[in-house]
């Protein structure tokens, strides 16, 4: 983006800034365009990726863009499938007592469990970004469904409160 290139232009200029931990700025800048390059309709945000696909910028840019396309539609479907079977893990619930009460069970946020054990995917980017959108909207439509139902169950008229048409 323009912005990181000229946060990235002054950091080249001005050495000091290098020494307060400004050393590698663009990597995780990188990283995450990486991640939304990878992510069904949000690629389309992404920097450059309409043009790549459409080829105006060469070739091989138009088979990386087509290649991130078909990854991220793969690792989407696979994530939910995973969150479906209850393998996979996203950051919890956005109330701090019901999160504070699921980790005192032993739930761990971000976790996949394989046929090998289970591990923390939060740092395996780029891969990471999608996967941490896809479980955490996954989350949020639990937690909507939940409240749903919640609602309508504290509003349902026991039978016997019910008017008799006799």
């Amino acid at each position: 983006s323009d912005a990181a290139k000229k946060y990235e232009d002054y950091a080249n200029h001005n050495p000091w800034m290098r020494t307060i931990g400004q050393l590698f700025f663009r990597t995780p800048v990188r990283v995450f365009e990486e991640g939304i390059r990878m992510f069904p309709l949000l690629n389309w945000f992404a920097p450059h990726f309409f043009n790549d696909l459409r080829g105006v910028n060469g070739m091989p840019a138009q088979v990386k863009a087509m290649r991130e396309s078909m990854v991220g539609f793969a690792l989407t479907h696979w994530v939910m499938a995973q969150y479906a079977a209850g393998n996979i893990t996203g950051g919890g619930p956005l109330d701090y007592k019901q999160r504070r009460d699921k980790e005192a069970s032993g739930w761990e946020s971000y976790r996949l469990k394989t046929a090998y054990g289970d591990f923390n995917f939060r740092n395996m980017d780029p891969f990471s970004t999608p996967i941490k959108i896809i479980v955490n909207m996954m989350d949020r439509l639990a937690d909507v469904r939940d409240r749903k139902s919640t609602r309508l169950n504290s509003s349902h008229i026991p039978l016997s409160r019910m008017p008799s048409s006799a």
